[in-house]
Parts: C-alpha cells; sequence; structure tokens
C-alpha cells in the first residue's frame, strides 16, 4: 500500500503540472492493489458527502467545498478529476497522508453517475445529495424500472445516511419514498397567478401526473391521480423568487424566514443553493454563515460576451453540457422577443449528442422566440429534436454553414439575438462578432443581407 500511494501522489502530481486529468493516478494504483477503495478508507477519516444528479451536481460541489474552506475546515474532493470512479481514488491518494491516518472534517464526492454508485459500496456516505434525475437519460443506462429499483435496494442499505433530495423532482421523490433512511426535501414555490396546469406521465404507476406548475423541465408541483406520488412536505423551501439584477428568494425552514439577495444568475442555480444551505444547516453549520459565504462567490457559470450588431447580441460559450444547459436555462428567463442560435461543433462527443436526445427543450415554448437558427456539426441532431419536441417547428432554421446562418440570425426581427455555442469554434465566432461590430460602429448600417 505504500508503495502505491507514492506512486499515485507521484502520478497525481505530474497531471496537475502538466494541468492534466488526475484520474490517471487512481487508475494505475487501483490496477496495483486489489479492493484499494476499502483500503484508502480506512486511512481518512471524517464524514463523507456524495452528490449526484444528472444536472446541478457540479455547482453544489464547488459552492460546498468553497464554503467549508471559507469556513476553516479540512476538506478533501475529487474536483481535479473528470473521470467518476477513478477520479475518486485520486481524490482520496491526493488528501491521505502516506504515514499513519488522515483527520479531514468532510470528504465531499461527486459522482458523475448515479447508476454506478454501487461501484462506491465500500464507502458509505453521511450524506447523499440528488439534485435531479431525467428519465429519459437513465433508460439510456438500461431499462428504467429496473435501474429505480436497484437503485433503491442499494440506497436502502445506507440506513445511517441523511439523503438530501429535490422535492421538486418527481423521479427523486419516487425513490425517497422507498428509503428507510432519514431524507430531507428542498424545492422552490415560484407559482404564478397564470401558471397553466400541465400533465405528465407518473414516474412510478405510469398514471397522468398532474402540475399545479412547472419551474422548469420535470420540476414543480405534482400529484399523480392513482397513486401516492406528490410533491412531498418541503424542508427547506424558497419563495418569493426574483431573478433581477441576481438572485432573491426567501428561505422558509424550520418555522424561519431568510431573505437571500445573491449576485448570481439563473433559476437553476437556485435549486443548486438550496441543496447547500439545506446540508450546512443539517451539519450545524448553520443558514446564516452559508449566506455570508454566498454572498462573496460568485458562481461559476456560463461566459458571456456582450456585443452590438443592430441589437443586443450575447454569445454565451460553454465548455460543458451541464454550462450549455445552464446558459440555456438563463435564455429561458428573458421576457422579450428573442432569437436563438445554438452552435454544436463536437462531431465526436458522445455527452453532446445524448444530451440533444435527452434534454427537455420544450421549456423554449415558454419563451417568446421570434426564429431559432441551428448550425455545426450537430445541428441537424438538434433541429430533429427541437422540431418535434417543441411547438417551434415553423421558427426553425437548420445550416450548417456557420457564417451563413450567423449573417441570417443577425438580420432576424429579433430584439435580441442569443448565441448559444459549444465546441471548438467558438473562439472563431468571437473573433467573427468583433470584426462585424467594428464594421457596424463605423458604418452604422449593415450591408450583408
Amino acid at each position: 500500500m505504500l508503495f502505491t500511494l507514492m506512486l499515485g501522489k507521484l502520478v497525481i502530481k505530474i497531471a496537475n503540472l502538466a494541468n492534466k486529468d488526475i484520474s490517471i493516478g487512481g487508475k494505475i494504483a487501483s490496477k496495483i492493489q486489489k479492493n484499494i477503495l476499502k483500503k484508502l478508507k480506512k486511512k481518512i477519516s471524517g464524514d463523507f458527502i456524495f452528490i449526484v444528479g444528472a444536472n446541478g451536481k457540479t455547482t453544489t460541489s464547488h459552492l460546498l467545498v468553497e464554503i467549508f474552506e471559507k469556513e476553516g475546515l479540512n476538506i478533501g474532493n475529487n474536483h481535479h478529476s473528470r473521470e467518476s470512479y477513478y477520479g475518486v481514488i485520486s481524490g482520496l491518494i491526493e488528501k491521505i497522508k502516506i504515514f499513519g491516518k488522515t483527520k479531514v472534517d468532510y470528504m465531499v464526492i461527486e459522482i458523475s453517475d448515479i447508476t454506478t454508485l454501487s461501484l462506491y459500496a465500500e464507502i458509505i456516505p453521511q450524506y447523499l445529495i440528488i439534485t435531479n434525475l431525467i428519465k429519459e437519460q437513465l433508460s439510456r443506462k438500461g431499462e428504467f424500472e429496473s435501474i429505480i429499483k436497484n437503485l433503491k435496494k442499494y440506497l436502502n442499505s445506507m440506513t445511517n445516511t441523511t439523503m438530501i433530495f429535490n422535492g421538486d423532482d418527481p423521479v427523486v421523490v419516487d425513490i425517497g419514498m422507498d428509503l428507510k433512511s432519514h431524507v430531507i426535501y428542498y424545492g422552490i414555490d415560484d407559482h404564478k397567478d397564470d401558471d397553466e396546469p400541465e400533465e405528465k406521465k407518473c414516474v412510478r404507476c405510469g398514471s397522468i401526473l398532474d402540475y399545479a406548475y412547472i419551474n422548469y423541465g420535470q420540476l414543480g408541483k405534482y400529484k399523480c391521480r392513482s397513486c401516492e406520488l406528490e410533491t412531498p412536505e418541503i424542508d427547506y423551501l424558497a419563495k418569493k423568487v426574483s431573478l433581477k439584477d441576481g438572485i432573491y428568494f426567501d428561505l422558509w425552514t424550520k418555522g424561519e424566514e431568510y431573505p437571500f439577495d445573491l449576485p448570481s444568475q439563473g433559476y437553476h442555480n437556485i435549486y443548486n443553493i438550496l441543496a447547500v444551505l439545506a446540508i450546512l444547516d443539517e451539519l450545524d453549520i448553520g443558514i446564516d454563515a452559508g449566506e455570508m459565504a454566498l454572498e462573496e462567490i460568485e458562481i461559476e457559470d456560463i461566459v458571456v460576451d456582450t456585443f452590438y450588431i443592430r441589437k443586443p447580441i450575447f454569445l454565451k460559450r460553454a465548455n460543458s453540457i451541464s454550462i450549455f444547459e445552464q446558459g440555456l436555462e438563463t435564455i429561458s428567463e428573458d421576457e422579450g422577443k428573442i432569437d436563438i442560435l445554438f452552435i454544436f461543433d463536437d462531431e465526436d462527443d458522445e455527452e453532446e449528442i445524448t444530451f440533444i436526445y435527452d434534454f427537455d427543450w420544450s421549456i423554449l415554448d415558454k419563451v417568446n422566440i421570434e426564429k431559432i437558427y441551428i448550425s455545426g456539426d450537430r445541428a441537424f441532431d438538434l433541429g430533429f429534436c427541437i422540431r418535434y419536441l417543441t411547438k417551434l417547428s415553423k421558427k426553425l432554421i437548420v445550416d450548417i454553414k456557420d457564417e451563413t446562418v450567423l449573417h441570417q440570425a443577425i438580420n432576424g426581427k429579433g430584439e435580441k439575438l442569443y448565441i448559444l455555442t459549444k465546441g471548438h469554434n467558438d473562439q472563431n465566432f468571437e473573433k467573427i462578432l468583433i470584426a462585424m461590430e467594428k464594421k457596424w460602429s463605423k458604418n452604422k448600417l449593415w450591408i450583408r443581407k
């Protein structure tokens, strides 16, 4: 074990210096040492916090670690790795001392795929956060019902684990209903007078799931017509939500009200913040401490560049699917008449094609969209999904020639243009827009139609 730790630490150090993924250290160590997770766990003491879910787990994990560090706590995590299993091993090796036992306050572990939880059976976390789950995404891993059944069985082995679940997600709540351990729910009450009731299929019994309102995607207030699945009593509830000039909401918990006014953006980030506040409160660190820390933290979000060519143009560049999705959700909050240009340019990215077919594109139906322009290597995949999963088929323009569709979008009738890109070509788009803006500001006209 001594040799394994020393070699693992050396490989991880080299990977860090080369700005590479450190999971290679965990992979090598696991080849040398059998049952390595079990042996690493014996060399470290402290509470483990697992964070899993379809979206939001990275932001939630980073926020939690940053707040812990502001509190002066000794923290370990697997943030430097993009590969979950070997990344967890690397994170432990990186934190553990070669000689003796290592004491940490908390070890925060982000797990990319909830269906792989059983791989970490040697480590029973004290806390487990599930941010949200998407049925279509899970179904790509196998039969949905079988996955959920096995997941419930495995989670029920964690009898001493406190579960912190998104209560606005019926897939997550269905799991929570069948667990023996203590489950804490967080959610958002953002009901508006003009909300229209909606229906979806119940994930528990297959009947009709009635929604009083939907915040976005499948998250909202729901009740099944045939079984007991419904929005549970929410332990950490955000009310009076406003996204004007940041994030504002009132947090209600345990009979107390806490107003939050934070310099962050995005409706989705309210769920991430609620998960963090819930665990801080359960750990007796306190909501007030969380609020003070969050006021100083700028939540990592999508990169935005602003231009003016005939109208305001916002170029949002994403280096990951989760950041792309956050950018899309932020766009959906604009109440004006807008045009959108999507560009996917990573032809070999399997995560990208999975996202295109799994994401709930109906979020766009609630936006005042004039036209949707689509380009890039995945233009036709994306166009197909938006055409059949939204009511916007007549507003689509698909063209694999990026510059051609860019000129069309700039000349569109929307009051603003949002350009949301993911891929190798986003830097080129920035250069093109800078040149166009200079030409526009100089001539005050647009020649090319």
